[in-house]
């Protein structure tokens, strides 16, 4: 990395980094106008190698045009899901520290199928009286409720001292197998929990993987439902819930998957987005669309990691495009803002396993994450699945998976695992969380592909110079009697005001360079 002290961009003051973060063919490498690229070692699945040839004195150039409106970084794009199985002690002793510094402050509960087969009701007693108005979800593992559990007011409290924006699934089977009347007579209270506790509760995701068979209550005691009637259900909650809470802004995500007319599997539920557009008002309704994507091999013919990411079926600009279709055709309109609730980047199909698996899987997150802010601009959150996982070792599992093991998805250690990491113990994935968060800035520039490589320019408009001193710890630093920014003052009013905020920085940092520098350079 590089950082630069004074650009402007946009006619903003600001300060940028560059961030070289490597496509996934090759390594993470520290950049510099002068660094040489060395060559990655070589990685192979099978008999083919992954990794490209790069003599070891190549030098990469990269062009970013600053003049380009980039895009907003938002807190949005880190998310993670807090699954309702995930042990509420675990998650307060030992995650919570790890996920503020890496910004993960966008929580999903109750997580992923949970959403569709549990009954939340409220705390106590009462946590499964839902159960015994909607007896369906009896079936399906999560009754009755453990007490160790994330319950409804065990999140909230964890929301509240965190300071999350929360995501809250709404359970649409209710809806479709009772009645939308006895769904909103559950999801009221759910909301009222959350304003009373001080908590600007807005987004309300109704279902989870609904298109799916294997999403309850689908196919049980024969009941079957399709796109349309999905879609009515949610038009009917939405106009209900929101009557009940006028003066509050909710907006309600609408479940939509990401096919091509006509495709069609044994386990989709057939022409689910057609269904909901054609035979309801939803899709003109929804606030923002709800997709799932892991971008994984799952049993096909193995994908090189540079193809998975990038382009076909599996890639943001063909979730984006797809759903561009389908609204542009039956509504003549763009969709609503697309959030990914759930995701993994993962790297499956190779004889990596362990930290080198989850490296690999570091640098695909990396990307995903910058990708989804400039190349995709209708992607406005995502949420990786999920912050509970337990990290599992190397043989108990090979390419042969048809879906990736439980150490792909983990970004620390939450409740043991096979591998014996102590509780608390992040893994590689997590520190792409952390270096967007450090990093990610307000606006996002990036640059051509070079050499499997990109670069990611991202800019602040700060109160000083260079990313070290972006850092309210460092500004505070205690040096000469006086903290970093008192000193930045006070040179200044040296100068009698003339003398830019920017400029005073960079004369602080080379006086202190330990201090207040961490080692700026002397030019931009």
């Amino acid at each position: 990395m590089s950082n630069q002290c004074g650009e402007r961009l946009s006619s903003a003051r600001v300060g940028s980094i560059v961030l070289l973060l490597a496509l996934v063919h090759t390594s993470a490498l520290p950049f510099d106008e002068a660094h040489e690229q060395r060559e990655p070692p070589a990685f192979r699945s099978g008999s083919t190698s992954h990794w490209p040839r790069v003599n070891a004195r190549t030098r990469l150039h990269f062009d970013v045009d600053a003049s380009l409106a980039g895009h907003s970084f938002t807190p949005s794009f880190l998310g993670t899901n807090l699954p309702l199985y995930a042990p509420t002690r675990k998650l307060q002793s030992d995650a919570l520290p790890l996920l503020k510094p890496a910004g993960m402050r966008l929580w999903r509960w109750p997580g992923g199928s949970n959403g569709n087969y549990w009954c939340p009701t409220l705390s106590g007693q009462k946590w499964d009286a839902c159960f015994e108005d909607a007896p369906i979800f009896k079936r399906y593992g999560a009754y009755p409720t453990s007490e160790a559990s994330l319950h409804l007011s065990a999140f909230i409290a964890l929301c509240k001292r965190s300071g999350c924006t929360p995501i809250v699934q709404i359970n649409s089977g209710i809806a479709i197998k009772y009645g939308v009347a006895a769904c909103v007579a559950y999801a009221v209270p759910m909301v009222q929990m959350f304003l009373d506790a001080g908590i600007d509760l807005k987004y309300l995701e109704f279902g989870n993987e609904m298109y799916g068979t294997w999403s309850p209550p689908y196919g049980v005691d024969g009941l079957v439902y399709g796109g349309g009637e999905y879609g009515r259900a949610f038009s009917d909650f939405r106009h209900r819930v929101k009557a009940r809470f006028s003066g509050r802004d909710l907006q309600f995500g609408l479940v939509v998957n990401t096919d091509q007319p006509g495709f069609c599997t044994q386990n989709n539920i057939c022409n689910w987005n057609e269904h909901i557009l054609s035979h309801s008002s939803a899709g003109s309704e929804a606030e923002w669309l709800v997709v799932h994507r892991y971008f994984s091999d799952w049993g096909e013919q193995a994908m090189l990691d540079g193809t998975i990411l990038q382009s076909g079926p599996q890639g943001l600009d063909h979730i984006v495009g797809t759903l561009h279709q389908w609204w542009g055709s039956r509504l003549g309109r763009p969709p609503p803002p697309v959030a990914l609730t759930e995701y993994s980047s993962i790297f499956m199909r190779s004889q990596a396993c362990g930290a080198a698996q989850q490296y690999i899987s570091f640098l695909w997150q990396t990307k995903f994450i910058g990708d989804a802010v400039a190349r995709s601009g209708s992607i406005v959150a995502m949420n990786h699945f999920a912050a509970f996982s337990r990290h599992r070792a190397c043989v108990t599992w090979g390419a042969g998976r048809k879906r990736a093991p439980s150490d792909s998805y983990s970004i620390y250690s939450v409740g043991g695992g096979e591998l014996g990491a102590a509780d608390g113990t992040p893994f590689p994935l997590y520190y792409a969380f952390l270096l967007w968060n450090l990093y990610g800035g307000n606006t996002l520039h990036s640059s051509r592909t070079n050499g499997h490589t990109t670069v990611y320019v991202t800019s602040w408009t700060v109160r000083t110079c260079g990313v070290p001193s972006c850092n309210d710890e460092v500004l505070g630093t205690r040096v000469s009697g006086a903290t970093c920014l008192e000193l930045i003052h006070a040179k200044q009013r040296q100068r009698g005001g003339r003398l830019a905020e920017v400029d005073a920085c960079r004369q602080v940092a080379r006086e202190h360079p330990r201090s207040c520098g961490g080692g700026l350079p002397d030019r931009p």
